[in-house]
């Protein structure tokens, strides 16, 4: 299966062009003033040896009134890892990790999230680790490290403070699997 984020299309009240790439604080009002949510449900579609299928709503992972998204599939493919915010994605103050079985279920908020935006997250090749970025210290974001057991139980995360810097972000951390001489 493929996992990706879905929302519907809005017609905007009050934009002067369709296509367009960027819009004016004016144009998405409704959004960035109003309060009017942007809400994305995880769905899942087969891959069927490239020929896809019927897209279905995740259970567990859409239809909940808040925004999932960026989900990401272990090595093993048990599991699935996924953002959930208010609104929106990417970058909201209030996102935080969560858990569920790559068929769908119950999600489970994950124990290392911590107090202010926990997102771009990546599994380690043994899917034992999973790296992700959080603005809990600082208005730039760092890499926090946790464990997640054969449960899908997360440890409290820790700071890889070597990859930090006080003036700059960590985003869209990645494993590569190399040997440690590389």
């Amino acid at each position: 299966y493929i996992v990706f984020a879905r929302s519907r299309a809005y017609d905007l009240k009050n934009s002067t062009g369709k296509g367009k790439v960027l819009l004016t604080p004016q144009e998405c009002r409704e959004f960035v003033n109003d309060g009017k949510p942007f809400l994305f449900d995880l769905y899942r579609i087969p891959f069927n040896e490239g020929r896809g299928g019927t897209a279905e709503p995740l259970k567990g992972a859409s239809g909940d009134g808040l925004s999932n998204y960026f989900p990401k599939y272990s090595p093993d493919g048990k599991w699935i890892v996924f953002c959930k915010a208010k609104s929106y994605m990417l970058l909201q103050a209030d996102s935080q990790l969560y858990i569920i079985p790559a068929t769908g279920g119950e999600p489970r908020k994950m124990r290392c999230n911590l107090s202010r935006m926990n997102s771009w997250h990546s599994w380690s090749p043994n899917g034992r680790w999973l790296v992700f970025s959080s603005k809990a210290n600082s208005d730039y974001t760092q890499l926090f490290l946790t464990h997640i057991d054969e449960q899908g139980n997360s440890t409290p995360a820790v700071c890889l403070e070597h990859f930090s810097s006080e003036d700059r972000a960590a985003n869209i951390p990645e494993f590569v699997n190399l040997p440690a001489t590389a």
